[in-house]
């Protein structure tokens, strides 16, 4: 089945006969991008010439009028430390944030998230923010869907995606599809990805800030993921290292094994997903979530059940 910018594929398997019908009692569906599994449904029975229930909607629901479309937030600046922002949604009604680093000649974001209409409205926050420099670079923390929404947005507007090595393939693949259900940056015209890949270790420095973009070891949520880490204010830049929203944890000691292995001093947690929050603080919560995680996990293995994460490590003191 063609749906214009992606075509999609179904295999029916494990035919039974029902009322003298053969049907699938599997479905499984991808796309072609990457072959991923757009769908996966097993069916447990069907009901041939059976009667339903009455499934129209009821007439004040068909009359009423369709609601207007919400407008995109305005995002807000709150100064972390000299040269550096946190651009958030107020009351996070926009998406998840982004934050701003200012260079002598240029500035970057780390992270273009959630949405292509969001992502455009940081950038155009970032560039009022501190008028007169050139916003040309975002660093991508990892490819999930949350944290790349408005990657096309960025692509569109020339802007060079700084990202771990492992994930310029996907990422240049998302640059050369084009775009023609609905409104989209790129939309039926691609244009070249510029991609600076990080290795292990990137360092983004002139007179004015220096920032450094390592690889985020110990991760069981993302593959090939970086983060930032700004030395003069012991800032630790993160996305999906932690949210103070979360109530479990289930990704071990990845906060403080990334703080050691890199040798870093860190004091302050700059996050994509929550609030800026003291280094001390983030470990007494991620030791608390992990409490809550293990007892989760403790009372599934109780029931027979399997939960994924389980077990958990005690996260480091």
């Amino acid at each position: 089945m063609k749906t214009w910018d992606v075509t999609l594929r179904t295999a029916y398997t494990g035919y039974l006969p029902f009322k003298g019908v053969r049907l699938p009692m599997g479905y499984n569906t991808t796309m072609d991008f990457r072959d991923v599994t757009a769908t996966k449904v097993y069916v447990d029975k069907y009901a041939v010439d059976d009667l339903i229930d009455d499934l129209a909607a009821p007439a004040d629901v068909r009359s009423a009028p369709a609601p207007a479309a919400p407008p995109t937030p305005v995002p807000q600046v709150t100064p972390v430390a000299r040269g550096v922002w946190l651009l958030h949604s107020p009351n996070g009604g926009g998406g998840a944030n982004s934050i701003l680093f200012e260079f002598a000649d240029h500035l970057t974001m780390f992270e273009a998230p959630s949405s292509q209409a969001w992502a455009k409205a940081l950038m155009e926050r970032a560039r009022a923010t501190v008028p007169g420099k050139p916003l040309t670079e975002v660093i991508v923390s990892h490819h999930h869907f949350d944290h790349t929404g408005g990657i096309r947005q960025a692509m569109a507007e020339g802007l060079t995606l700084i990202a771990h090595k492992g994930t310029e393939g996907l990422f240049r693949e998302i640059a050369a599809r084009k775009g023609t259900i609905g409104a989209d940056a790129i939309g039926a015209n691609p244009k070249p990805l510029k991609f600076k890949a990080v290795n292990e270790h990137m360092e983004l420095k002139d007179s004015a800030l220096e920032v450094h973009v390592y690889h985020a070891v110990s991760q069981s949520h993302m593959a090939e993921g970086v983060f930032a880490y700004v030395p003069r204010d012991k800032l630790l830049v993160q996305g999906d290292f932690f949210d103070v929203g979360w109530e479990l944890y289930f990704w071990q000691n990845t906060y403080i094994d990334n703080i050691r292995y890199w040798n870093l001093q860190v004091d302050t947690d700059v996050p994509v997903h929550g609030r800026v929050l003291p280094l001390t603080q983030v470990l007494q919560d991620i030791q608390r979530m992990t409490k809550a995680a293990q007892e989760l996990c403790d009372r599934t293995k109780a029931a027979g059940a399997f939960m994924p994460g389980c077990p958990v490590k005690t996260p480091a003191r």
